[in-house]
C-alpha cells in the first residue's frame, strides 16, 4: 500500500469513527500531558531555549537545522545545501547532543549522531536545554538535548490545511495537515509533507584558480513525511497517546570545491512508533508507561563505495511512578530497557546493545526556592556504566529599579556525565576500536534571569570537562581509527535579551541571543577545537499587525577551524533573512501567505571549509484551510 492510500484510509477510519463530532472550538483532552512539560520540571536551574512559535510556522516546509541556524545562535555544522547537518551544544561533539522526539532518543545507535537536514519542522514544540543531562535524558546528553512533540489538537470538529511551496533552485513543495476531535475524548491528527529541489545554485569557488563561479552539481533532495497524533481520553484518569512517523529522504551529496567526479547517493529512510499510557491513580500519584519501536535504513554509494546497506531497529521501554508531596515536591522513580540491533555491510555480522536503566528524580518546592537531584545508574551489556547525577537549584527575588518592580533567578547546576561509544567506533570492519572506553565528565553552570515588565534578559556562564574523548585520527600506519586520546575542556557564556513593544497597532518583539565558546583538548590547549566558532550572534525583530506578520533576523559565527593546529579554517559570516505574511479569513475558510528572502544579504560563505551555500534565495508559501 502506498503512502498517500495509506494516509487516506486512515483519514476515512476516523472520520467514519467520529462522524458524530462538531466544529466547536473548545480544548481537547485537558489532563493529556506532552513529554516536555516532565523534562521542565526536572531541569531545574538548567538554560532553556523555546522556539519561537511564529519561527516554527514560517519554517514549517524547511528542515529542523535551517530552522535552528537561522533563529539561535547554536553551533550548526552543515556540510553543504543537501549534505548532512549537526548541532553541538556548549562546544561537545554532535554525539554529545541528545534529540528527542516523544522522549525518545532519535540518534543513530551505528553513529550516535543523528542528521538535523532531514528533520522536518513540523511540531508544535522544539525546545532547547543546553547543560548535562545524561541523568534525565540516559548515555550521550553531555552537552544537552533537543527535544520536540506535539501538542493535543485544540479544536473540536474536522479541520485541514494544504501547503503548497515554490522556491529557487527548483524547490517545490506539498503538505497537507488534518485534525479530528470530540472534547474530553479523542483527538486525532496528521500531517503529510513532500519536497524537492535540484539544489544548482551557483557558488564561488575559492578552491580554484581564478575563483570562478560554478553551479553546484550531485545536490537534487527529495523528502516525504507522514506524522500521526491519536489522543484518547480513555477514562477520566487514564490518557493514551500514540504517535507514528514516517520519513524518506533520497538526496545526492554534493562533492566539495576541491573535487567535482563524485556522484555519492544516500538515501535515510524510517518508521517510528512510539505509545504513552498514563494514569492518575489519585491527585498525587500518577504511573507511566512508554514504548517506542523505531525502524531505520540507511544505503549509501558513490564511486569510492560500492555499497553500504545499513539497518537499524530499535525497541525502548520505559515506566515511572510519580509521587507529588504539596508541601515539598515530587519524586519521581523509573525504570528504562533498550534494545539496539545493527546489521551493516560494514560489519562482521549483526551487532547488539541491552541497556537498563534505573533512575531516580526529588525536586523541592519552597516557595522562592527550588531544586532537583536527578539520578541514573545503567548497565550496557550486563556491564555498570559511570553513575551520573544531576542537581540544579534557583533562587526567586524581586527587586525595584527606577521605580519598576524587576524579578531575579538565580540559577546553578552540576551534573556528572556519560556517553557510550557508538557502535561504529566499536565495529566497524578492520576500522573499529572494540576496547574503547566509555566518555565521562563534569558540567556546571551558573546563570540568572531578570524580568521587568515585558523585558526579560538571561546570561549564563558554563564550563564542562569530558574525559576519554573518543576521536577518529590517523594510526602509525596513516589509517583513520578511534580511540581514547583526548580530555576536552569547554567554557562559555550564553546570553539573551527580549522584549515586547506596541507601536500604535503593531506589536514589535525583538531579540538577540550572544554565545561565547572557548573549547580546547590536552593535546592542544590554547587552540579552539575543530569546527566550534568561539563566537555566536543571533538577533531578529519580528512585528504583527492584525492578521499580518513578519520579521528579519541576522545571525553571525566567527570563523570555524578544520584542523586541530587552527591552521586551516573556514572564515567568519552573517547571514540575513528576511519574511513577511498574512492570513485572510472567508468565513470558515482562511488562506495564508508567506514570502521568505534568505542570505538577503547575498553573502558567499562556507559553514565548513570548502562546503558550498546557496547566496540570496526566495521561498513563497499559499495555504488554505478550514
Amino acid at each position: 500500500m502506498t503512502l498517500s492510500k495509506q494516509i487516506i484510509l486512515n483519514i476515512a477510519i476516523n472520520v467514519l469513527f467520529l462522524h458524530q463530532i462538531t466544529a466547536q472550538m473548545d480544548s481537547l483532552l485537558p489532563t493529556a500531558e506532552i513529554s516536555a512539560s516532565r523534562f521542565q520540571r526536572f531541569s531545574v536551574g538548567q538554560t532553556r531555549l523555546v522556539v519561537d512559535s511564529f519561527d516554527l510556522k514560517n519554517f514549517n516546509q524547511q528542515s529542523i537545522a535551517e530552522l535552528l541556524s537561522a533563529t539561535t545562535p547554536l553551533s550548526i555544522k552543515s556540510y553543504g545545501a543537501t549534505s548532512s547537518a549537526t548541532v553541538a551544544l556548549r562546544g561537545t561533539s554532535a554525539s554529545h547532543t541528545a534529540l528527542l522526539w516523544n522522549g525518545f532518543d532519535l540518534r543513530s545507535s551505528m553513529s550516535g549522531l543523528s542528521d538535523l537536514s532531514i528533520l522536518p519542522t513540523i511540531f508544535e514544540h522544539i525546545e532547547v536545554k543546553n547543560g548535562g543531562g545524561s541523568a534525565l535524558f540516559g548515555a550521550g546528553a553531555v552537552g544537552g538535548a533537543i527535544y520536540f512533540d506535539s501538542d493535543i489538537p485544540q479544536k473540536q470538529g474536522i479541520h485541514a490545511h494544504a501547503h503548497a511551496t515554490v522556491g529557487s533552485f527548483g524547490l517545490t513543495g506539498q503538505a497537507l495537515d488534518f485534525s479530528i476531535g470530540k472534547k474530553d475524548k479523542v483527538a486525532f491528527d496528521a500531517r503529510f509533507s513532500q519536497s524537492a529541489a535540484a539544489n544548482d545554485f551557483p557558488f564561488l569557488n575559492v578552491a580554484s584558480i581564478g575563483k570562478p563561479t560554478q553551479r553546484q552539481v550531485n545536490a537534487a533532495s527529495e523528502n516525504q513525511h507522514f506524522l500521526s497524533n491519536l489522543f484518547l481520553q480513555v477514562t477520566e484518569n487514564q490518557t493514551l497517546k500514540a504517535s507514528f512517523w514516517h520519513q524518506n529522504a533520497d538526496r545526492q551529496i554534493p562533492p566539495t570545491m576541491t573535487t567535482r567526479t563524485d556522484s555519492a547517493r544516500q538515501n535515510d529512510a524510517a518508521d517510528r512508533l512510539t505509545a504513552e499510557w498514563s494514569l492518575a491513580a489519585s491527585p498525587k500519584l500518577s504511573v507511566k508507561t512508554r514504548a517506542a519501536f523505531f525502524s531505520e535504513k540507511l544505503n549509501y554509494a558513490s564511486l569510492t563505495v560500492a555499497e553500504s546497506r545499513n539497518a537499524m531497529k530499535n525497541f525502548v521501554a520505559e515506566a515511572e511512578v510519580l509521587r507529588d508531596f504539596s508541601s515539598f515536591g515530587t519524586a519521581r522513580l523509573g525504570i528504562n530497557f533498550t534494545k539496539q540491533i545493527v546489521e551493516s555491510s560494514n560489519f562482521a555480522d549483526t551487532k547488539s546493545r541491552r541497556r537498563i536503566a534505573v533512575f531516580g528524580s526529588q525536586t523541592i518546592d519552597f516557595q522562592q526556592f527550588k531544586a532537583v537531584i536527578n539520578l541514573r545508574q545503567e548497565l550496557a551489556d550486563g556491564k555498570l556504566t559511570p553513575f551520573t547525577f544531576n542537581i540544579g537549584a534557583e533562587q526567586s527575588l524581586k527587586s525595584k529599579i527606577f521605580s519598576l518592580k524587576s524579578d531575579w533567578i538565580l540559577r546553578g547546576s552540576v551534573a556528572r556525565n556519560y556517553n557510550l561509544p557508538a557502535l561504529n567506533d566499536l565495529y566497524w570492519a578492520t576500522l573499529g576500536n572494540p576496547n574503547l572506553q566509555a566518555e565521562s565528565g563534569w558540567s556546571q553552570e551558573i546563570g540568572a534571569d531578570w524580568t521587568v515588565g515585558k523585558k526579560t534578559a538571561s546570561v549564563t556562564f558554563f564550563n564542562l570537562n569530558v574525559d576519554n574523548w573518543i576521536q577518529w585520527s590517523p594510526a602509525a600506519d596513516g589509517i583513520w581509527r578511534p580511540s581514547n586520546l583526548k580530555n576536552v575542556w569547554s567554557r562559555g557564556i550564553e546570553a539573551q535579551v527580549k522584549t515586547v513593544f506596541l507601536i500604535k497597532q503593531i506589536v514589535l518583539k525583538p531579540q538577540i541571543g550572544y554565545q561565547l565558546t572557548r573549547v580546547s583538548d590536552d593535546v592542544y590547549l590554547n587552540k579552539q577545537l575543530i569546527y566550534v566558532p568561539i563566537h555566536s550572534v543571533s538577533a531578529n525583530i519580528r512585528w504583527i499587525f492584525k492578521d499580518f506578520n513578519g520579521g528579519f533576523s541576522q545571525t553571525y559565527s566567527s570563523q570555524r577551524f578544520a584542523s586541530f593546529d587552527n591552521s586551516t579554517f573556514a572564515d567568519g559570516f552573517t547571514v540575513g533573512n528576511i519574511w513577511a505574511g498574512g492570513r485572510i479569513v472567508l468565513g470558515k475558510f482562511s488562506v495564508n501567505g508567506l514570502l521568505k528572502i534568505q542570505n538577503i544579504w547575498n553573502a558567499d560563505y562556507q559553514v565548513l571549509p570548502f562546503y558550498a551555500n546557496p547566496k540570496r534565495h526566495f521561498l513563497a508559501e499559499i495555504s488554505f484551510g478550514f
